[in-house]
């Protein structure tokens, strides 16, 4: 066997049908790392020490970066690749970090935290002259498998010393989890901003959509309330860069979502703190939507944050992330000149489910019930919602405020409850 290609295959059967297959992947000029490949999508990890270079964007955290996401079912990935506003080639999905430095008179030289040793020039950060190595490597734990990446920088005459790890953890779901652990054994702060940064490939149709929960508001009977808007957005319609600040973006839903990806394909972020700022940005072949949060490691202290990436397809827009799937509410009326309203509602599990149902209470704005109803969902996967027409009766009026009460059964067991306000 050729010593420049080996390949190691290890495959773990879960229980039942469970699946999860990790490919390790050790060719001397191989740009990928692993493959990972569950009933549900196909990706890959790509190979740290390929991607030194200048022309990449320079604040991309190397390890657990994803060269492509193939759902099942689909002719082509969902990720792209190209030049961005910003005059660098990007592509597929990692996270970009970005430090705060305290640049200090006469500094020619900046340690980058996860990225390397930059050059700089009057007062500012010029470019990345060094990159720091990563190690990789996998194992399986608990049903899962995990893929880590670590790197470690030590330096006796340096201020910042510390010890990174990204771990890419996959299950028999549509459902990946990266974890980062930074532990900072220096003698100054690490401190700055980190995101996922994916690139998406734009179709011809430009169907594409992004969900952000933000605050908005509306008068309902003379009073003015506030209510967290889900509503898709149009990529087509957006600017080609915008940014929305943390005094706009919901504490409490904690995600952000793209969607009618090619064959209607969805993904979905989720974090584990509250989003401190989002960035969007298209070009005529792709877009961008990062949601970000700050980070600060205090001296000898340690820190984790964690992002869920949730996939899927078959839903037209996103209001709810739950603990065991996606749902969507639209209400409309029944026809162009009715007073009246139909609804829709979508639930998308992120493995496949049976005999679910779903609770559905509304409450006007006094908080006085006036509908009520039970839909049951039988069989359900990743990439096949279930859905259910509800009970809407007279009393449903347009510019009124209301209050819908989801509460999720499975196998008669409650799982899960939610409150989300209308406005039909």
């Amino acid at each position: 066997m050729s010593r420049l290609i080996i390949l190691f295959i290890c495959v773990l059967s879960l229980s039942g049908r469970s699946e999860v297959k990790i490919s390790e992947v050790k060719k001397q000029k191989s740009l990928v790392a692993y493959s990972i490949k569950t009933k549900y999508y196909k990706v890959f990890l790509v190979n740290p020490a390929k991607y030194n270079h200048a022309k990449y964007s320079e604040n991309s955290l190397r390890g657990g970066w994803f060269k492509n996401f193939l759902i099942k079912n689909a002719s082509n990935g969902i990720m792209g690749s190209g030049e961005s506003i910003f005059g660098d080639f990007r592509f597929g999905l990692t996270q970009a970090f970005e430090p705060e430095i305290e640049l200090r008179k006469g500094m020619t030289e900046a340690v980058l935290p996860g990225i390397g040793i930059a050059k700089v020039k009057n007062n500012k950060i010029d470019r990345v002259k060094k990159f720091f190595p990563w190690t990789f490597s996998f194992r399986y734990k608990d049903n899962k498998g995990i893929v880590s990446f670590s790197q470690n920088y030590s330096d006796k005459k340096a201020e910042t010393v510390y010890k990174l790890r990204i771990d890419c953890i996959f299950s028999d779901s549509a459902e990946i989890i990266v974890k980062g652990v930074f532990l900072n054994n220096g003698k100054s702060e690490i401190r700055g901003g980190i995101c996922p940064l994916p690139i998406f490939k734009r179709g011809l149709e430009k169907t594409e959509w992004i969900s952000i929960p933000h605050v908005r508001s509306k008068l309902v009977k003379k009073k003015r309330w506030q209510y967290i808007d889900t509503s898709p957005l149009s990529v087509d319609r957006m600017h080609d860069y915008y940014e929305f600040y943390s005094e706009r973006l919901s504490k409490a839903k904690r995600w952000i979502a793209a969607g009618g990806l090619q064959d209607k394909e969805l993904m979905v972020f989720k974090a584990n703190r509250p989003l401190n700022k989002v960035i969007f940005w298209k070009t005529p072949h792709f877009f961008s939507i990062s949601p970000m949060v700050n980070i600060k490691v205090a001296p000898v202290k340690r820190l984790e944050w964690q992002w869920k990436y949730l996939f899927g397809r078959g839903l037209d827009r996103v209001d709810a992330v739950l603990k065991n799937g996606l749902m969507s509410c639209q209400i409309s009326p029944l026809s162009s000149k009715s007073k009246y309203f139909k609804g829709l509602l979508n639930f998308l599990p992120y493995k496949e489910m049976e005999d679910v149902s779903i609770d559905a209470t509304f409450k006007n704005h006094r908080r006085r019930i006036i509908s009520t109803g039970t839909y049951t969902m039988l069989t359900m996967s990743p990439l096949c919602p279930g859905y259910a027409n509800l009970k809407l009766n007279k009393r449903f009026r347009s510019g009124n405020r209301y209050i819908m009460k989801v509460e999720v059964f499975v196998d008669d067991l409650p799982v899960e409850s939610k409150d989300e306000v209308l406005y039909p």
